[in-house]
């Protein structure tokens, strides 16, 4: 009898299912993407061993026809933590739902939705893999990662249908964050490669556009005696200020973009050029706005939003061509060692009566391109120092100013600010570093947009931080090399390669990619990073024989030396390295920092081979009798060759510039090379 009860459970777990799969939309199951062994399966409850003996016990992706909803649950029988799909879930997305895992113990729910219950048109937006076609999704009002977008995935975006009263936010990265740019109608893929967002989209933000509140008067209601009329009630939708600044086409309304710190050329502005008419700028933000291309010509700083009146009555509308964003820099003041009471001001002169919650100053931290001025006195007198850069409470005491400020004064250094465009861009040269030039900010440029003639670039010069690609032909086909640091006119003719670039792509990359980072203790505590280029110990800010352990990214090579002048012990890293216990824990007193990946030559471009030449068969001396005379004197002349005073002492002071000692005596001999010097100057 048993027996028989339990094959009556079984039939009728089977059953169940079974009947409901009549239904002719059907779900479907996958083990693999989308691909592979499948199961169609109709509105039912479907537990744990169900699906076990289905061969379906951990699906990777779920095909939902439109109509239908599954709802998965960790648990078997239809318990624990549920996700509801109303659309098709690819591996990622499950994953990242926390299903999708194998040996996982699942059950799922099929239903078809009410009418009532499926989206109406209008209500939602479609996103598109490409112009309107290909794979999509529909998007409710609601935030979307980038495993959210379903088939559409990251980065491969390049069309979306907004319906009427709605507005869609597009984000470069993960997060909300990164460049945005906000639609609020149907958009083709040419719209957004025209504005630098196609295939560059990671998260996304659908909001129902409200339709603007009517305004509603309440009138007063009479009374005995006379009182003052109630004013209007208007109903006001808020006002959401952007994050970043935001430039606009027009008056805060049209095409716009928000861009983060960095510099931007006229192709990446997103909304055309010579076409800014208003601009938002939150607090802490700079912007300046240049008339021409590479940033230059007539410019106009900006610290907070302005309207297009302001531009008009500026001559400044319609006439940008690339901007410069910055957050504006400003000094700290503390109290004690960079703790305590403190205060964060920005340009500006100031009496210490100000700031009299903070009693003292015995630290400041000065970021680059503002200088702070203390004075000793009241009023900008007495003695004063100058600090350019952070400044600890030790070091107050050894100016003799510590807790002696009265008075100071926070500037910015003008030339910093030619420095941080020059950071933020490449130059492109048509001779070497010479001649005809263009600044190029991170972006793409065919020949049409490179500034120089075509098949004319000869140079170029690379701030840390920067890639780029050099193209033999135009649509960038057929790259040439890839670069990350100066390059001259030399190098390319030895690649065949001098004036023959077309096109070129100039991307930033994070820093921590060309820079390695040393330790004062097991890849912890303090630490410094390190661009390509020669270290003395005793010059970092870790401190002489104090470096530990060393990272260090792909691509970049480091040799440490136990001592200075070369005469000890030295060792290559190429990767990551813990030095505890070893000969050079806490025992280094130079470093060579170089970047394997400086300069990448495609293998298809062939170096330059010394061209073989034959030599041809040496030609019989010929000896003709010369008739006897008499023989002329032999006048020897000898080229003065004392170093004059002025040039030794030029010598001697490019020869003490030199960190190492063989870079000292590489100058020395180049200084003196075909002088004679005197006993005194040999001394010396």
């Amino acid at each position: 009898m048993k027996h028989v009860v339990s094959f009556l459970i079984v039939v009728c777990t089977m059953v169940l299912p079974l009947r409901a799969q009549v239904n002719s939309k059907k779900v479907v199951l996958y083990v693999d993407e989308f691909k592979g062994f499948s199961r169609d399966l109709g509105a039912g409850r479907y537990d744990y061993m169900f699906l076990v003996r289905d061969a379906m016990s951990s699906p990777k992706s779920i095909r939902v026809p439109q109509g239908m909803k599954v709802t998965l649950f960790d648990r078997d029988n239809f318990e624990g933590s549920s996700l509801e799909l109303t659309d098709d879930a690819n591996t990622a997305y499950l994953t990242a739902k926390g299903f999708a895992q194998t040996g996982q113990t699942i059950s799922l729910i099929i239903e078809e939705l009410a009418s009532s219950a499926v989206p109406a048109a209008g209500t939602f937006v479609t996103i598109y893999k490409d112009d309107f076609s290909g794979a999509s999704k529909n998007l409710l009002p609601g935030q979307y990662e980038s495993y959210e977008l379903g088939n559409v995935g990251n980065d491969q975006l390049s069309s979306i249908k907004i319906p009427k009263g709605m507005k869609v936010t597009l984000y470069e990265h993960g997060g909300f964050t990164g460049q945005k740019l906000v639609l609020t109608q149907d958009t083709r893929a040419g719209t957004l490669v025209a504005n630098k967002f196609n295939d560059f989209t990671s998260s996304i933000l659908v909001e129902a556009k409200p339709e603007p509140a009517p305004v509603v008067i309440v009138q007063p209601k009479p009374v005995v005696t006379p009182t003052a009329p109630v004013a209007p009630s208007v109903v006001v939708e808020p006002v959401v200020e952007p994050t970043l600044p935001t430039i606009y086409q027009s008056d805060f309304s049209g095409t716009s973009k928000s861009f983060d710190v960095g510099a931007y050329g006229s192709d990446q502005l997103g909304i055309g050029n010579d076409e800014l008419s208003s601009i938002k700028v939150p607090y802490g933000f700079r912007v300046t706005l240049y008339e021409n291309a590479g940033f230059e010509g007539r410019k106009l700083v900006i610290t907070q939003s302005q309207r297009a009146a302001f531009f008009a009555e500026s001559q400044f509308n319609n006439v940008t061509s690339s901007i410069l964003v910055e957050r504006i820099p400003m000094v700290t003041i503390y109290q004690g060692d960079y703790s305590g009471p403190s205060a964060t001001l920005g340009v500006g002169r100031y009496n210490f009566s100000a700031l009299a919650d903070i009693g003292d100053v015995s630290s400041a931290r000065v970021p680059l391109g503002l200088r702070l001025i203390l004075f000793e006195n009241q009023n900008f007198t007495g003695r004063s120092i100058m600090l350019t850069r952070d400044t600890g409470t030790d070091l107050m005491i050894s100016y003799q100013f510590n807790n002696r400020t009265n008075s100071f004064i926070v500037e910015e250094i003008e030339e910093q600010k030619v420095k941080e465009i020059e950071k933020k861009s490449v130059i492109i040269y048509e001779d070497n570093f010479s001649g005809e030039s263009r600044r190029l900010a991170p972006g793409r440029y065919d020949y049409q947009q490179l500034g120089i003639r075509d098949n004319s670039l000869s140079s170029i010069t690379i701030p840390p931080g920067f890639r780029v690609q050099l193209f033999d032909h135009a649509g960038f086909e057929d790259r040439l090399m890839t670069l990350r640091t100066d390059t001259d006119v030399s190098f390319f003719l030895t690649y065949l390669v001098n004036d023959k670039a077309t096109a070129i792509i100039v991307e930033e990359i994070p820093i921590t990619e060309v820079t390695i980072t040393v330790y004062t203790d097991r890849f912890q505590g303090a630490s410094q990073e390190l661009l390509p280029g020669r270290y003395r110990a005793i010059d970092l800010a870790v401190g002489n024989n104090s470096i530990s352990s060393i990272r260090v990214p792909k691509g970049m090579r480091v040799t440490i030396q136990d001592r200075e002048d070369k005469t000890g012990f030295s060792r290559t890293i190429t990767t990551d390295s813990d030095l505890a216990g070893q000969r050079f824990d806490n025992n280094i007193s130079s470093l060579m920092v170089e970047d394997l990946d400086a300069r990448l030559v495609d293998v298809e471009v062939k170096k330059v081979e010394p061209i073989p030449v034959e030599k041809p068969a040496p030609t019989p001396e010929v000896v003709l009798p010369v008739a006897p005379s008499d023989p002329i004197p032999a006048v020897i002349t000898t080229p003065p060759c004392e170093m004059a005073s002025d040039q030794f002492q030029r010598a001697l002071q490019a020869v003490n510039a030199k960190p190492f000692r063989d870079e000292k005596m590489e100058t020395a001999k180049l200084a003196t090379k075909g002088k004679c010097l005197s006993n005194a100057q040999i001394r010396a």
